[in-house]
């Protein structure tokens, strides 16, 4: 087309490279490799397949092979901006380990401890999806404030909080056979059923803090503004958390056994 490939078909004597470069912004690291895994994901579906043994099944090359890669990254669907910065926002808080890193440090949490717990068939526990990770991050965060609020209110002297998650994310099928709601938070890594003790130091005696305590200490914050924990429900046994609703507006629900309990 051009008697000269590099120079810019503009006429203006630049380089092509350096044109065509300075037509671009510069991808960042992080956006290079979501599009990769983006891409990578894509050859494993039907279409990607499909165009990948077609281009195979004609040509072996190396340049060829160059022709499938681009022909990935024209079909595979576009990293949003995004899905960019939650992918970043999950790396910065997320450890090596699963613990899961505040901006005052580690929190006494773990990413492992909100897999949805029960499987009929394969693996005991599945791992809470790459979407539904940043609300499991932040949920831990307001668990963490309530723990440390906890042994300021409901601990003696030395005395530590250890907070156990019995439900955290829930696949749809699990959520339907333990009777959740169709629409819970739980559905999406916004709610959690927990447990807390209260650790000794001298003899590490675990004394299970009493729901109704947790309850009104969740209550307490809520009306100095001081969490992101605006829904709790009270259960027997155990206390319900989650980080949906609004400030002006919280939701507060306490199960039958309660009220009766509450009446005697």
């Amino acid at each position: 087309m051009f008697e000269d490939d590099t120079t810019n078909p503009r006429g203006e004597g630049l380089p092509l490279q350096l044109w065509a470069k300075s037509r671009r912004r510069e991808p960042t690291m992080p956006m290079l490799r979501a599009e990769s895994e983006q891409v990578l994901a894509y050859a494993k579906t039907e279409a990607g397949k499909r165009v990948t043994g077609r281009l195979v099944r004609y040509n072996s090359t190396m340049e060829n092979r160059k022709t499938m890669d681009r022909e990935l990254h024209r079909r595979a669907p576009a990293v949003s901006r995004a899905d960019t910065q939650m992918r970043n926002f999950i790396d910065e808080h997320l450890g090596p380990d699963g613990r899961i890193i505040c901006y005052g440090g580690k929190t006494r949490f773990r990413m492992q401890e909100f897999y949805c717990r029960s499987r009929p068939r394969g693996p005991k526990n599945r791992k809470v999806p790459k979407k539904f990770q940043g609300n499991v991050i932040r949920l831990a965060w307001a668990v963490e404030v309530l723990c440390q609020q906890l042994e300021l209110w409901e601990c003696e002297e030395g005395e530590s909080i250890l907070g156990i998650i019995t439900s955290g994310w829930r696949a749809v099928d699990y959520n339907r056979r333990v009777g959740g709601a169709p629409a819970s938070r739980h559905l999406t890594g916004r709610a959690c059923d927990a447990v807390f003790r209260r650790v000794s130091p001298v003899d590490s005696r675990r004394l299970t803090l009493s729901p109704k305590r947790v309850f009104r200490c969740v209550r307490r914050l809520q009306r100095m503004r001081s969490t992101d924990l605006w829904g709790v429900g009270l259960y027997r046994g155990w206390v319900h958390l989650d980080t949906d609703g609004s400030e002006g507006r919280p939701r507060v629900w306490r199960t039958r056994w309660s009220e009766k309990r509450k009446n005697r």
